[in-house]
């Protein structure tokens, strides 16, 4: 996971971006995605893991959805800021 998730965001943010944009997005991800307070949440009104399987099916979908809709970067040069995300 973290060798593709790496390559992947490095094309996506320029030079000028590209640590703070990474940090930036995979921090506020776990932030969301990985708060114990919120499976407790979800599973708190019959007990059972039915709140937590639709929640990370509803995120396996949004990421689907992100990287149909991500730029294309092949052949692009990642030394340049040009056509980046935040340029």
């Amino acid at each position: 996971m973290f060798g593709p998730q790496a390559a992947y965001c490095s094309e996506l943010f320029g030079p000028s971006l590209r640590f703070g944009g990474f940090a930036f997005a995979r921090e506020l991800g776990s932030l969301i995605t990985g708060a114990p307070s919120l499976r407790n949440l979800l599973t708190q009104a019959d007990g059972r893991p039915w709140g937590v399987a639709w929640y990370i099916s509803a995120l396996a979908l949004l990421t689907a959805f992100s990287v149909l809709i991500g730029p294309e970067t092949h052949r692009s040069d990642l030394a340049s800021d040009s056509g980046k995300i935040g340029t």
